[in-house]
């Protein structure tokens, strides 16, 4: 169309030449406002060149690079367009292009860096069966079922056991008497006391099986039915705490359709009036539980579970907040390696403490401390038959010392026991103490990376080896730089100190204060690290 403007001997284009460019003007004038590029129709790759009339018009050259059709550069098309004093192949240079700072992107607008879980858009209500299913076969193994459960079931009421009489100040004929009233009392004490735990335990089923039964219709069921979402769906990435607590809140009793669209969540509160119902009409009668079949249980249900998932949704918006940036991280860059570094956030290093407090090590570093009680067979009782006597003379005398004997096993017996779970606490505090100040404090204090930063599948299974046990010793910086460890060494020695000085003294249990059980301590803490740091260099793991 151009190559018609410069045909100076066509009158017909000399007439309509101001009319045809002041229109492209207005044309790319309006297309720039409206954020679209010119049609194809009106871009040109080459100058110009002069035609004779009737002649056909030559194809451009493709050699000639085409005058970029960005938005900033078409407002120049259009002036070169309408001044006429411009030679055709003299147009101006082509304009900087749009910093993307100049541009305000939507309210709602997501960072190309957020995970894909991070993000909440229409789309993520399109969930179908078979994440759906999966979703609910996640949630009957949750903690929460659990705490339902034993919710459900109460503290139960143990009377205190009768005492066992001594034989301080009684005759022969006293003491038995009394020993006789002592073996019916702690009977009918035992059978109390088993009746009331089952009891318990049994509204400890009804309050499970209503909870599974509320994952079923909630999670399942009525999502499936109603076409409706059953995962909770956090606010965007970039709200504050306010709309982030406030989506918490709404979520109980609103959420999207599989459509995408937002509905009243008559998948979450369907899902638990009728599994109260369910719990106070089936499973209370199946497991005898007769105060449980009452409208009060329902009310008391469907209140405490709504508060339950108020406090799911708001520790997930909140743990989720803190480990955003590190979750970036892991979606762009995968697990951090030596070859592919990238640090811990402080909110990440206290959700990685945070999750490292109710491990297995935990409990089982615990119980090595604790060791196992010895237990020794109960004495026996003397029976009426002369020739069990032994060295007594009299059966009267046999049965006084099998009373004595048996109140000092009884004793001994509650002494270990008493012993060995002050030991166990003082176990347990001692791992929590390292756990606190190598996954949290010392990394917080001097920069430092807590986790074992594995080398990687790329690498030899030797080198993999040497590195597990190497990283004891040698850890990472928050900038990535490799340094003593730290958070390992000062946390491992720092909880021992602690414990030999502090907690076993307090805890009356001075053999483990002694300097033999503290080099015992610290060794099997470091043996405990070079194992979690094979398996974690060896198996595959889904998070940073």
């Amino acid at each position: 169309m151009i190559s018609l403007f410069s045909a100076a001997s066509s009158p017909v284009a000399s007439l309509l030449r101001p009319a045809i460019v002041s229109a492209m003007a207005l044309v790319a004038t309006c297309s720039y406002a409206a954020g679209t590029s010119i049609p194809a129709e009106h871009e040109t790759s080459a100058p110009a060149t002069a035609v004779a009339p009737g002649q056909p018009v030559p194809a451009a050259n493709p050699a000639t690079p085409a005058i970029p059709s960005s938005p900033a550069a078409e407002p120049a098309l259009a002036v070169a367009l309408v001044d006429h004093s411009l030679p055709v192949d003299a147009l101006p240079d082509a304009p900087q292009p749009v910093q993307q700072s100049q541009t305000s992107p939507a309210p709602d607008a997501q960072p190309f860096h957020v995970p894909r879980n991070f993000r909440i858009t229409p789309a993520a209500g399109r969930s179908r069966l078979p994440g759906k299913l999966s979703y609910y076969l996640h949630s009957t193994y949750s903690v929460r079922n659990l705490l339902e459960a034993l919710a459900v079931a109460g503290v139960p009421e143990i009377p205190d056991p009768p005492l066992y009489p001594h034989p301080d100040g009684l005759s022969g004929g006293q003491y038995e008497e009394a020993l006789q009233l002592y073996n019916d009392e702690i009977t009918d004490w035992g059978h109390d006391t088993e009746a009331i735990l089952r009891y318990r335990g049994r509204r400890a089923a009804v309050g499970l099986g209503t909870a599974e039964t509320r994952d079923l219709l909630s999670n399942l069921v009525l999502p499936v039915a109603l076409h409706q979402e059953a995962r909770y769906l956090p606010a965007p990435i970039n709200s504050d705490l306010s709309q982030r607590m406030w989506n918490a809140l709404e979520s109980i009793v609103v959420t999207r359709n599989d459509h995408g669209d937002m509905a009243p969540n008559y998948s979450k509160l369907g899902g638990t009036v009728g599994a109260a119902f369910i719990g106070k009409s089936v499973f209370a009668d199946a497991f005898s539980a007769p105060e449980l079949n009452s409208g009060h249980f329902v009310m008391h249900y469907v209140g405490y579970s709504l508060l339950g998932d108020l406090a799911t949704n708001t520790a997930h918006e909140l743990i989720r907040a803190a480990r955003e940036p590190d979750a970036s991280y892991f979606e762009l860059h995968g697990r951090a390696t030596e070859d592919s570094y990238y640090p811990l956030s402080a909110g990440g290093k206290v959700v990685y403490w945070a999750h490292s407090t109710y491990g297995l090590r935990s409990i089982v570093t615990a119980g090595l401390i604790a060791a196992i009680p010895p237990v020794y067979d109960r004495p026996k009782e003397p029976t009426g038959d002369p020739s069990t006597w032994g060295i007594y003379p009299t059966y009267q005398e046999a049965y006084d010392n099998w009373g004595e004997a048996t109140l000092l096993w009884k004793d001994n017996l509650e002494d270990t026991l008493r012993y060995h779970g002050r030991r166990l606490i003082g176990g347990f505090s001692e791992v929590e103490s390292q756990l606190i100040l190598q996954n949290l404090l010392v990394p917080e204090i001097f920069g430092m990376d807590p986790r074992y930063i594995p080398l990687g599948s790329d690498h030899p299974a030797g080198q993999r080896l040497a590195h597990a046990f190497t990283s004891i010793v040698i850890g990472h910086t928050d900038a990535g730089t490799r340094t003593l460890n730290l958070p390992v060494l000062g946390g491992t020695v720092g909880a021992a100190v602690l414990a030999k000085e502090v907690y076993y003294p307090q805890l009356g249990a001075p053999a483990l204060a002694s300097g033999s059980m503290f080099a015992r301590t610290l060794s099997l803490n470091f043996i405990a690290d070079g194992i979690y740091n094979l398996a974690s260099e060896f198996l595959r793991h889904h998070d940073y």
